[in-house]
Protein backbone atom coordinates (compact mmCIF):
# COMPACT_ATOMS: atom_id res chain seq x y z
CA UNK A 1 0.00 0.00 0.00
CA UNK A 2 1.60 3.45 -0.74
CA UNK A 3 2.94 5.38 2.67
CA UNK A 4 0.36 8.10 2.06
CA UNK A 5 -3.29 8.93 0.69
CA UNK A 6 -3.64 10.30 -2.83
CA UNK A 7 -7.19 11.44 -2.53
CA UNK A 8 -8.73 13.67 0.55
CA UNK A 9 -12.51 14.08 0.56
CA UNK A 10 -14.66 16.68 2.73
CA UNK A 11 -18.23 16.84 3.17
CA UNK A 12 -19.96 20.43 1.98
CA UNK A 13 -22.95 21.51 2.72
CA UNK A 14 -22.85 24.57 -0.64
CA UNK A 15 -20.12 24.08 -3.17
CA UNK A 16 -20.43 27.27 -4.18
CA UNK A 17 -19.34 28.52 -1.42
CA UNK A 18 -16.77 26.04 -1.06
CA UNK A 19 -15.83 26.72 -4.48
CA UNK A 20 -15.29 30.42 -3.32
CA UNK A 21 -13.68 30.02 0.14
CA UNK A 22 -10.68 27.37 -1.34
CA UNK A 23 -10.45 29.27 -4.84
CA UNK A 24 -8.21 31.92 -3.39
CA UNK A 25 -5.87 28.98 -2.05
CA UNK A 26 -5.96 26.61 -4.35
CA UNK A 27 -6.92 28.24 -7.75
CA UNK A 28 -9.79 27.25 -10.43
CA UNK A 29 -11.25 23.35 -9.68
CA UNK A 30 -11.20 20.90 -11.94
CA UNK A 31 -14.48 19.87 -11.56
CA UNK A 32 -17.11 21.76 -10.47
CA UNK A 33 -20.55 19.95 -10.93
CA UNK A 34 -23.65 19.92 -8.75
CA UNK A 35 -22.63 16.55 -6.98
CA UNK A 36 -18.97 17.06 -6.98
CA UNK A 37 -15.76 20.05 -6.60
CA UNK A 38 -12.56 18.99 -6.96
CA UNK A 39 -8.65 19.94 -7.13
CA UNK A 40 -5.66 18.21 -7.88
CA UNK A 41 -2.64 19.39 -6.04
CA UNK A 42 0.00 17.12 -7.80
CA UNK A 43 -0.34 13.74 -6.72
CA UNK A 44 -3.08 14.64 -4.40
CA UNK A 45 -6.56 14.77 -4.79
CA UNK A 46 -9.32 17.46 -2.89
CA UNK A 47 -12.62 16.67 -3.27
CA UNK A 48 -15.55 17.99 -1.62
CA UNK A 49 -19.40 16.18 -1.82
CA UNK A 50 -22.68 17.80 -0.58
CA UNK A 51 -23.42 16.05 2.73
CA UNK A 52 -20.54 13.74 2.56
CA UNK A 53 -21.74 11.93 -0.82
CA UNK A 54 -21.98 8.53 -0.93
CA UNK A 55 -19.98 7.73 2.30
CA UNK A 56 -22.33 10.52 4.04
CA UNK A 57 -18.66 11.50 5.65
CA UNK A 58 -18.86 13.54 8.47
CA UNK A 59 -15.61 15.30 7.98
CA UNK A 60 -12.31 15.01 5.94
CA UNK A 61 -11.24 11.53 5.62
CA UNK A 62 -8.10 10.48 3.60
CA UNK A 63 -8.29 7.70 0.89
CA UNK A 64 -5.49 5.38 0.37
CA UNK A 65 -5.32 4.08 -3.86
CA UNK A 66 -5.14 0.43 -3.69
CA UNK A 67 -4.58 -2.33 -7.03
CA UNK A 68 -7.54 -5.05 -5.02
CA UNK A 69 -9.89 -3.16 -3.09
CA UNK A 70 -11.62 -6.47 -1.82
CA UNK A 71 -8.30 -7.16 -0.80
CA UNK A 72 -7.28 -4.29 0.96
CA UNK A 73 -10.76 -4.44 2.98
CA UNK A 74 -10.26 -8.31 4.16
CA UNK A 75 -6.27 -7.44 5.23
CA UNK A 76 -7.81 -4.23 7.13
CA UNK A 77 -10.85 -6.17 8.57
CA UNK A 78 -8.65 -8.45 9.98
CA UNK A 79 -5.88 -6.45 11.44
CA UNK A 80 -9.02 -4.52 13.74
CA UNK A 81 -10.32 -2.17 11.35
CA UNK A 82 -14.06 -1.97 10.63
CA UNK A 83 -15.90 -1.96 7.63
CA UNK A 84 -18.58 1.00 7.25
CA UNK A 85 -18.92 0.46 3.63
CA UNK A 86 -18.57 -2.17 1.49
CA UNK A 87 -16.67 -1.42 -1.49
CA UNK A 88 -18.59 0.56 -4.43
CA UNK A 89 -18.46 2.00 -7.44
CA UNK A 90 -18.70 5.67 -7.40
CA UNK A 91 -18.65 6.46 -11.25
CA UNK A 92 -15.90 7.01 -13.75
CA UNK A 93 -14.33 3.29 -13.30
CA UNK A 94 -13.56 4.25 -9.30
CA UNK A 95 -14.68 1.91 -6.20
CA UNK A 96 -14.49 3.18 -2.72
CA UNK A 97 -14.85 1.60 0.42
CA UNK A 98 -14.74 3.39 3.95
CA UNK A 99 -13.70 2.02 7.07
CA UNK A 100 -12.68 3.10 10.74
CA UNK A 101 -9.70 2.11 12.45
CA UNK A 102 -10.09 1.17 16.05
CA UNK A 103 -10.11 4.64 17.26
CA UNK A 104 -13.08 5.31 15.20
CA UNK A 105 -11.12 7.52 12.62
CA UNK A 106 -12.19 7.05 9.05
CA UNK A 107 -10.13 4.82 6.89
CA UNK A 108 -10.99 5.21 3.03
CA UNK A 109 -9.66 3.37 0.39
CA UNK A 110 -9.89 3.83 -3.33
CA UNK A 111 -9.54 1.42 -6.34
CA UNK A 112 -9.38 3.27 -10.06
Amino acid sequence: MPSAPRTLLTPSSDLAATRAAYAPLLGEPMIHEDYYLAWQLGDLHIGFAPGGGPHALAGPTPFWDVPDLEEAVVALAAAGASVRQQPMDVGGGTRTALLTDPDGNPLGLRQA
